[in-house]
């Protein structure tokens, strides 16, 4: 019997995870059901789909519903994405989708745990949907730069007073090798005075 279940929605569109997929417990065997979205102004939009990770067809998730972009023609879309399982790092495994869309005549075939609807007919990976992460929007400024050039000295300096040993077995401590990384972002002296001074002139 299938089940229809609410989720807001950003914006820019539509998603669905495999970790709502488990809430709802879709990784049974086999389930259909589908999803509503409502975005901030109250619009709703849904759709089908089924999951099926029964040992008798290969493990998928089916996507079955209506779409009319831009006030087109209505479309019926049918299709599907394999499922498939990755280790987790301690123990066990998880679902994931495997993304088979191709982008710019080249197919994907990512393993993902989200699959987006933005701009598009289809439900893609962020990689096919053109998708950044908040942080990317915004543009890597000077002042962003600096305050990262500072906040690692900070980390480095701090981390600085806990190293007691350097070394074990010949081999660089997890400390000395985390404060090495930090290091490297941060410029020569002669670089951040120059840049501290471009940014006072502003």
């Amino acid at each position: 019997m299938g089940m229809y279940a609410t989720k807001n929605s950003s914006d820019d569109g539509y998603s669905i995870d495999t970790k709502w997929l488990k809430k709802y417990d879709y990784f049974c065997g086999f389930k259909y059901g589908g999803i509503k979205w409502t975005n901030g102004w109250g619009h709703e939009a849904s759709i089908s789909f089924s999951v099926d990770t029964s040992f008798m067809n290969s493990p998928n998730i089916r996507f079955q519903y209506s779409t009319s972009r831009y006030g087109g023609e209505k479309k019926e879309m049918d299709y599907s994405f394999p499922l498939v399982k990755v280790p987790c790092n301690l123990g066990g495994s998880r679902w994931a989708f495997q993304c088979t869309l191709c982008k710019n005549g080249r197919y994907c075939g990512r393993t993902v745990y989200t699959l987006y609807q933005a701009g598009s007919d289809y439900f893609g990976c962020r990689h096919c949907m053109s998708i950044v992460y908040e942080s990317q929007r915004h543009s890597r400024s000077k002042f962003e730069y600096f305050g990262k050039i500072l906040d690692s000295e900070r980390k480095a300096c701090e981390l600085r007073k806990t190293i007691h040993k350097r070394h074990y077995k010949g081999r660089p401590t997890r400390k000395v090798r985390r404060l090495r990384r930090l290091e490297k972002r941060i410029p020569p002296t002669g670089v951040i005075a120059e840049l501290e001074m471009n940014l006072l002139r502003k």
